[in-house]
């Protein structure tokens, strides 16, 4: 074989060889990978610490989060710092794939012409921004985004898109009790089943009018984890608040030392929920039943 030959050869597998070994050595290069900037999409100024407001509009409805001197809110609610805190950190960690178009007629194909997509609207420190977010694009976690005031539609990646897509429930503080379970020691439950629980640390009994027994410290561990940490899986509207009202309740007033009452929790069971509601709170939470099935099936541990 002659050498020119060789050489075209050894060049056509060195050739296949990079290619074929790219994915593997690429991460090495991160100039290869680094997105290019676009500034009309430049979003990292806006932060937790640096926006005052947050304005979603979708279809004619507006999700207004706002912040206040003690956190942040969502229309009249507490919003979920948690999740407040993950939406600005999607729209910092919002990357460019690639512009898909300049031509306003493609707009609504991407759903972010000026009556699609959601408006997303930021106002802060750094001034004000709004882009429009549109439709889902074919990778995992990518979709279509615009700046209002731009023709151009870029293909962007990141979790951005399901979080402005939220209700104002996904919003809104899910925390519907937290206590110190050092400082309970008296459970008192009122309704269908009737017990009481009483106790400090690990040593707490069960009684039933007459009957007494004591329980397994993993029995009241489980008892007082359900009762210290309550989160809500939703919330009431209007109707099922009324119902809720007009129902028969069970109570569990919760004692501290020298019987000082610490709090008094009112329960509806209703399909696979149980709806809550706690003193000096007009809210009524829905709570999944079974995170509350230790403290409400106390009794059982007389059988």
């Amino acid at each position: 074989m002659k050498q020119q030959h060789i050489r075209i050869l050894s060049g056509i597998f060195i050739l296949l060889f990079i290619i074929a070994t790219y994915p593997y050595w690429k991460t090495y290069f991160s100039f290869l990978n680094k997105p290019a900037v676009v500034s009309e999409l430049e979003l990292k100024g806006f932060t937790f610490d640096t926006t005052n407001k947050v304005s979603l509009k979708h279809g004619g409805e507006e999700i207004l989060l706002s912040k206040k001197a003690d956190g942040w809110q969502v229309a009249n609610y507490t919003a979920n710092i948690v999740q407040v805190k993950d939406f600005f950190s999607s729209l910092k960690d919002t990357e460019v794939i690639s512009l898909v178009s300049k031509n306003p007629e493609n707009q609504k194909e991407y759903e972010v012409s000026s009556d699609s997509g959601t408006l997303v609207m930021l106002s802060g420190q750094k001034g004000d921004k709004s882009i429009i977010v549109g439709k889902e694009g074919s990778q995992l976690n990518s979709f279509y985004v615009r700046a209002i005031n731009s023709f151009s539609v870029y293909w962007v990646k990141g979790s951005l898109f399901q979080k402005v897509t939220q209700t104002t429930s996904d919003w809104r503080d899910k925390t519907v009790l937290t206590l110190d379970k050092s400082k309970i020691r008296k459970i008192v439950v009122d309704g269908v089943k009737q017990f009481t629980l009483t106790g400090a640390d690990s040593n707490w009994k069960v009684a039933v009018l007459s009957q007494e027994k004591e329980i397994p410290a993993s029995q009241s561990a489980a008892f007082l984890d359900s009762l210290t940490n309550i989160q809500a899986s939703g919330f009431t509207d209007e109707k099922e608040k009324q119902e809720f009202i007009q129902s028969t309740k069970t109570s569990v007033t919760v004692f501290g030392d020298k019987e000082e009452k610490i709090v008094q929790i009112l329960m509806v069971m209703k399909d696979s929920n149980i709806w809550v509601q706690v003193s000096g709170n007009t809210e009524v939470y829905k709570v999944v039943a079974s995170n509350l099935a230790p403290i409400l099936n106390g009794s059982e541990s007389l059988k």
